[in-house]
């Protein structure tokens, strides 16, 4: 069971943003999406959630055409968290989680246990009845990730496959509130979740990946797990900038080094 892109190229106006890429988000693995701006990270998460429509090739949901499924059913099973989130009305926090809630099939005690659940996963629940706007940004960013949580939180307990997407969740965090966020997006797969993440830090991506996909103009210019993407020959080139990768011996994990 994927979500994926296919051969997938994608015009937004006059411009080809997505030239022929294929990836996949897989169960129980984080992958990382990186490359430097404009290269067609944003653009390629929004394609795999429907936003997009490829002008060639598709994206399957567990084998499945997207565009013959319903909003919906989509809905249901993969969530996106996009960059900075606001929110112009001074809802509580519980309230703005339940916006996630999709399953509405289900009896109304699931929406309560899974929030429950997904308030405590993510360190919330003590502050459920605050103003949601009265948080700090590190707060906030917790919230709309319990909110995208609890949109495919398997509250049914069915063997169907969720997928998280996350687009530079890290933005304008301070660093604790970077490896919470992170954290949590890897303890989720760990548990089943296939989560794909676009990030520009290196060094969160070498940390916290199992796999990476690296964007050059529009297109996959290397895949493959951490020590397979982060060489200096790759990095330097495609960054444009000279860089350094380490092995940090007591940390067992690459570090890059921008020279």
């Amino acid at each position: 069971m994927t979500l994926s892109a296919n051969n997938v190229s994608v015009k937004l106006g006059d411009a080809e943003i997505l030239k022929g890429v294929s990836c996949q988000v897989e169960p129980c693995r984080t992958t990382a999406v990186i490359g430097a701006n404009g290269s067609g990270k944003s653009t390629l998460l929004r394609t795999l959630t429907g936003e997009y429509s490829p002008n060639e090739g598709t994206v399957l949901l567990d084998g499945i055409n997207i565009a013959s499924l319903s909003p919906l059913d989509q809905a249901q099973h993969r969530a996106l968290m996009s960059q900075n989130p606001s929110i112009a009305f001074d809802f509580l926090v519980s309230e703005i989680i339940e916006m996630g809630w999709v399953q509405d099939s289900l009896p109304h005690k699931f929406l309560k246990e899974s929030l429950a659940e997904v308030s405590r996963l993510c360190g919330i629940e003590s502050f459920l009845q605050r103003a949601f706007n009265g948080l700090s940004g590190g707060e906030q960013q917790r919230v709309h990730f319990a909110r995208v949580l609890l949109q495919i939180w398997n509250a049914s307990h069915d063997d169907t496959s969720r997928y998280l997407l996350l687009d530079e969740p890290t933005s304008n965090l301070d660093m604790a509130y970077e490896l919470e966020i992170l954290k949590l997006t890897k303890l989720v797969s760990s548990q089943g979740m296939g989560a794909l993440v676009v990030l520009h830090d290196l060094n969160l991506a070498a940390r916290f990946a199992d796999f990476v996909y690296l964007l050059v103009d529009g297109r996959v210019f290397c895949e493959g797990t951490v020590v397979e993407v982060f060489t200096e020959e790759v990095l330097s080139e495609t960054y444009q900038v000279p860089i350094r990768v380490e092995r940090h011996g007591e940390l067992n994990r690459l570090l890059v080094i921008a020279n």
